[in-house]
């Protein structure tokens, strides 16, 4: 069996990190797939998806650490309107996320499913990581992210 879903996530801050594991464990549990393996991709080249434990001031310690390694608003080309063919109008200043999507995380991850749930470590979590948000666009505000499941 496959089992697809289409979640959404409103995010607050430009550089922030999201617990999504209660959400796939409610989406596996719609599926109603016991034993397999899920697929959880992010839809947007300024996010990613990492497991890792939510811990407060670790999370806070990894953010600190992202924004010294790509700062926003350094200079980069991509920032620059003016080299660009067919840049968006509204596009905004934001290559510092493309670099911390590209080097910090993944856009999917596949996991375990087991006895009805995500198969983790003691203290590992899903964790969707946002770079550019929330994002300026009207028709952007809020991030996607797709979850797929192949079992039984």
């Amino acid at each position: 069996m496959i089992y697809r879903k289409e979640l959404k996530l409103r995010t607050r801050k430009r550089n922030e990190i999201y617990d999504i594991t209660d959400e796939i464990n409610c989406t596996i549990a719609e599926s109603g797939i016991k034993e397999g393996i899920i697929l959880i991709q992010s839809k947007h080249a300024t996010t990613g998806l990492i497991v890792n434990e939510n811990e407060p001031n670790a999370l806070e310690d990894i953010i600190k650490h992202l924004e010294t390694e790509a700062p926003f608003n350094k200079g980069y080309n991509h920032d620059k309107p003016e080299l660009r063919k067919d840049c968006p109008e509204d596009e905004p200043l934001n290559c510092d996320s493309h670099i911390k999507a590209t080097c910090y995380s993944q856009s999917s991850i596949a996991w375990s499913v087991h006895k009805g749930s995500l198969e983790l470590g003691r203290y590992q979590r899903v964790l969707f990581q946002e770079f550019d948000g929330p994002c300026p666009r009207k028709h952007k505000t809020v991030r996607k992210y797709l979850v797929k499941i192949l079992g039984e």
